[in-house]
């Protein structure tokens, strides 16, 4: 249905321009009137495209493409939002995903961390071991050395001992060949 009157708030809005200029353009003359039995000022619709060289559609009641295009709109929005709500739920799900990964790789972090503490706290037990055979071995060097004089003067005097007794067996073997074989017999 087309209009042939709007108020003074539609008609600056059809023009583009400001409330002022409507009512300077109605005292002028520029703009006419329209007469209603309803309250206020309207402008007539005919005067308004003339007055601001408006096209012939301006002003005109849009209503059935304006219900298409709102239709096509809502539409519209209605499959954004069904399409965020699965980009949503597949977040979701993903994040659900990567939360449950990330505690399993912790709960890996945290059994690797436990056994480098525990391999380390024993390189730091052998460490300790080290060093103090470290610091324990020119002490066992000097009693290795000790150790092995003493059993060297205990040989020595074994090997000595030795020599004395083969020297007093052979001297009594000598002694022994020369007395007379019946002798040696009788005793």
């Amino acid at each position: 249905m087309d209009r042939r009157h709007v108020t003074l708030a539609e008609a600056a809005a059809i023009a583009g321009t400001s409330l002022d200029t409507i009512r300077r353009r109605l005292k002028k003359g520029e703009l006419q009137k329209a007469q209603t039995n309803q309250k206020g000022i309207f402008v007539d619709l005919e005067s308004l495209r003339e007055a601001f060289d408006l096209p012939p559609d301006a002003g005109k009641d849009k209503a059935p493409e304006t219900a298409e295009a709102e239709a096509a709109l809502k539409s519209a929005i209605k499959g954004l939002q069904d399409r965020l709500g699965e980009m949503r739920l597949a977040m979701a799900q993903a994040e659900t995903k990567h939360v449950a990964e990330l505690a399993g790789v912790q709960g890996k972090l945290d059994v690797a961390a436990a056994l480098a503490d525990a391999r380390q706290a024993e390189i730091d037990r052998l460490h300790g071991i080290c060093r103090a055979s470290a610091q324990q071995l020119p002490s066992m060097e000097n009693l290795l050395v000790e150790e092995r004089e003493r059993h060297r003067a205990a040989l020595r005097a074994l090997q000595d001992q030795m020599k004395a007794e083969a020297a007093r067996a052979h001297d009594q073997l000598a002694a022994l060949k020369a007395r007379p074989w019946w002798r040696r017999l009788a005793g």
